[in-house]
């Protein structure tokens, strides 16, 4: 039987989707001073529950956008893995949300072979047609962020950083940043720039 995920790999179009999403979706970051907060949403996981965004206050949520076929999402998997086992003890919550049709058994299997074969330990969530990432999308941005998108939460619900695409090192910031929303507690009063350890978090890098 063919590794669905190979096929992916060695086809034409999966390369040139490949170079297009790194041509276009060059590294961008967003810090929360231009972000909006995420409407809520709910979907299913790869483990049978339904996870809404609302039930995970109190947490700090790394929400990740990715698809199989996309090389940088499967080359940040691993980093994001470690991020998880380091701080979910902590208060880290991992949304890593599939964009693909996992209605689709090759492309389901697809999935199960990636999370399965890197040991992913976080919850895959589903978002099959696109509704919360085109959601997402229009609330914060208003035009398309493209794969992968990595959106920080804080304890309070509100949208703290976003980066699109993934470079090696890009978990670095994830980290400090984690590290600084980790620290806060639900009821902190906003702080001026230039005490807000967010902002000292992002200087460094």
């Amino acid at each position: 039987m063919k590794n669905p995920l190979l096929h992916h790999q060695q086809s034409p179009i999966f390369l040139f989707a490949t170079i297009l999403i790194l041509l276009i979706n060059g590294a961008q970051s967003y810090a929360d001073n231009h972000l909006k907060d995420i409407p809520d949403f709910s979907l299913d996981s790869q483990a049978g529950e339904n996870v809404s965004l609302s039930a995970l206050k109190g947490h700090v949520i790394l929400i990740n956008f990715w698809a199989t076929w996309c090389r940088p999402c499967r080359l940040e998997m691993p980093a994001i893995e470690k991020l998880y086992s380091k701080y979910k003890a902590s208060g880290l919550t991992v949304l890593a949300i599939n964009i693909e049709d996992a209605r689709n058994l090759p492309k389901k299997m697809a999935i199960d072979h990636v999370t399965q074969t890197m040991n992913l330990s976080f919850p895959i969530l589903y978002d099959s047609q696109k509704i919360v990432m085109n959601n997402i999308e229009s609330h914060l941005l208003g035009k398309n962020m493209g794969i992968p998108t990595s959106i920080l939460i804080d304890r309070k619900g509100k949208t703290r950083y976003l980066h699109q695409g993934y470079r090696e090192g890009d978990e670095n910031t994830y980290q400090r940043i984690i590290e600084s929303l980790i620290k806060e507690t639900t009821v902190t009063t906003p702080l001026p720039p230039s005490q807000d350890p967010l902002n000292e978090a992002l200087s460094e890098h």
